[in-house]
Formats: C-alpha cells, structure tokens, sequence
C-alpha cells in the first residue's frame, strides 16, 4: 500500500509524541513492504520537496507562510497537506489529531473515505489554548466524527468520552515502545553532569502536564528532579525563571537521543508523570519500558496504563506523600513495581503489536476502495 501520514512536524523525531508514533510505525510499515510518506512543515512559504529517507520512505516537506499566525500555519499546512494527498495516489491517510478536519467538505466523498484520524487527546481542555483556539478545536473534533468514518483512540477513556459526546466509538489502537534491552552504561549521567542520585521527567512545558506543582514539591522535599523538556516557550521561559536558582531543580532543555534518554530513565529513582489530558502518552510508555517506578498524576487515562499497582497523585501533599512512601519502600518492592510496568510494556504495549492493528485497518479501507 501506498501510505501517507499527516498532521506531524515530520521525522525523525524533533518535537513530540506524534513525531515518534510516525517515527516508528513509519519504519515498520515500511520493512512490511508498504510505501510510507511522512509529511513535515517547512516555514519558508515555498512550495513542496521530497527527501527520500530510505528506499520506501519519505519526507514530503510542505512550505507554510512564514509570516502568518502560529495557529493559522496549522491550518495552512493541514490544507496544502490535504491537496498534496489528493492529488497523489495514496491508498489510505492517517492523520494526526484533527486540526485538519474543518476543511474536508472541500473535498469528494471518495477521497474522505481513504482518512484515518487519530483523535489524540482531549485538546480543547488543554489550558495552554485560548478560549478561540479551544472552540476551534472543539469545532474540528465535531468536523472528524462527522466527516471521517474511521476514527481512532490511543485509550479507552478517550472512546468513553466520544461515546458520551457524539455516539461513536473510535477503535482503540494505543502507542507503543520498546522495551529495554541491555543495562544502558551509567556513564551517560556523567555527561549531562549528573552524579547525585534523582527523579525524572520527560515533558512538554505545559499548564496540563503539572511541572510547576511538580517542581515546588521537589523543592519543599530537597530531592533532585530533572526535566526534560524545551523550555523555550513563553510558558516554559516561565517555569525556568522561577527555579532555576534551586540548585536541585535543573532543566536539561529537549532531548531525542533515544539511548541516553533510556539511560536517564533507566537510572533515575523513579519517574514523574504529570500529564492529565492526553490520553495515553508516550513518554509514560517509554518510562515503563526502561523498567522504572513510575508515579503519575491520577487520572483515567494514566490509570488505563499504569494499572491498578500504579502510584497516584491529584495535588502537591499528595505528591509529597508518595515520595516520602517511596523513600521507605523496600528494595525488593520498587524491583517487583519496575518489573510489572516493564512486563505491562511487553503485554500491552509492542510497537509490533500497534503496527500490526493500523495495517489490519489501513488493508480494509484499501480493499473496500478497490471494490468500490
């Protein structure tokens, strides 16, 4: 088949969960012997290019208009990225979230029926939108369950919410990661100038993921947290200024080098996972795979993954509570709670597993195609 996948910033990964689900179905779908395009923004305004990342494997780069809005580049490159897909003989399109939903009734029946949308999470309550930007996106969502037949959900939760909103049921089809294989080498700390031991996140500077509430518990405790994370945002500028003087609070900006980011998360004392809106996320998955304790806010979707032996937190004393338990916890009791998130990650989790159920939905949209 011949498969495109839009709404990302395109691979390999610089940016986020969706750049990393493209990342890697993108390669396994290609060594089944599919043709895979994976389309990318470009902020130059100039038309398209093609880089060929392997021998089945494409980047499609888009040009954006420089100058225009943030919010209003989505929507240009969401249109151009459309236009590109119909123009093309591509099988089946799988988009990421449905910002690009309000323009499908510029387009026939015929070519909709070929869209895959993963809904993502619940991005109208993220509270880093406007109230404008949140009722576009409550919009767009209305528009990709009215206009797409196939819709997916990465957790149950976010199929209850769509069942209760508009009396659909998006199939479930969760992320995926690897799980860990060798002891990665302790030496990786040493180069980012870590010799104490310390707790981990991997994040977004956002409102919804819980870093400030999570960082003043760390400073009330005296515990070494790092982040992981672009803090070059006005939010994340933000946070930065108001601890970058705790000596045990340090910000170590983005990273996509997936060996040390294991070797972070491998060997830190436990990871803290503060998102609350967007369904499963990948940095949760990735955390359990490198076998560590995980503590995460308490909500239905880190719920759904964490199961019910995970470690739960809604506020800052809670959240001082559990670290506290989790100082006194026995070793042997931290060793069983990484080993069952790890073989969650294997029985639950397998990218293979993930590949394996789009392939089986992208096959039937490409056979009901061929018959019709």
């Amino acid at each position: 088949m011949k498969i495109a996948i839009l709404g990302t910033r395109g691979i390999p990964n610089s940016y986020g969960g969706f750049e990393r689900f493209a990342e890697v179905l993108s390669q396994i779908l290609v060594a089944r012997g599919h043709l895979v395009y994976v389309l990318s923004p470009t902020f130059n305004g100039k038309g398209r290019s093609v880089t060929r990342l392997s021998s089945m494997l494409f980047l499609v780069n888009v040009g954006v208009g420089k100058h225009l809005p943030h919010n209003f580049q989505t929507l240009h490159y969401d249109l151009k990225s459309l236009c590109w897909a119909n123009t093309e003989e591509i099988d089946v399109i799988l988009e990421c979230g449905h910002s690009f939903a309000p323009w499908l009734p510029l387009f026939k029946k015929t070519f909709r029926q070929k869209i895959v949308v993963n809904l993502d999470g619940l991005e109208h309550k993220r509270s880093k939108w406007s109230k404008p930007a949140k009722l576009f996106l409550r919009f767009s969502e209305y528009m990709a369950v009215h206009f797409v037949a196939r819709l997916v959900c990465d957790n149950q939760a976010l199929v209850s919410y769509y069942a209760a909103s508009y009396g659909v049921k998006p199939k479930v089809i969760p992320y995926g990661a690897f799980p860990l294989g060798e002891i990665p080498p302790r030496d990786v700390l040493a180069m980012y100038g870590i010799f104490e031991p310390y707790y981990l996140m991997v994040s977004r500077l956002t409102p919804e993921n819980n870093i400030e509430m999570i960082a003043r518990s760390f400073v009330a405790l005296g515990e070494n947290l790092i982040i992981i994370g672009r803090y070059d945002t006005r939010f994340g500028e933000s946070l930065y200024r108001k601890f970058e003087h705790f000596k045990n609070i340090r910000f170590l900006g983005p990273n996509f080098n997936q060996d040390d980011l294991n070797a972070l998360r491998y060997h830190s004392l436990a990871y803290i996972h503060g998102h609350t809106v967007g369904g499963t996320n990948p940095s949760l998955l990735e955390a359990m795979a490198c076998k560590c304790f995980v503590i995460a806010h308490d909500n239905p979707f880190n719920r759904e993954v964490l199961g019910d032996e995970g470690w739960y937190f809604g506020s800052t004393t809670e959240l001082n509570d559990r670290i506290r338990e989790f100082g006194r916890l026995p070793a042997m009791s931290v060793l069983k709670a990484k080993q069952s998130n790890y073989t969650r990650i294997k029985n639950l989790y397998s990218w293979e597993a993930v590949a394996d159920s789009y392939e089986e939905l992208f096959s039937s949209i490409n056979s009901q195609q061929d018959q019709g």
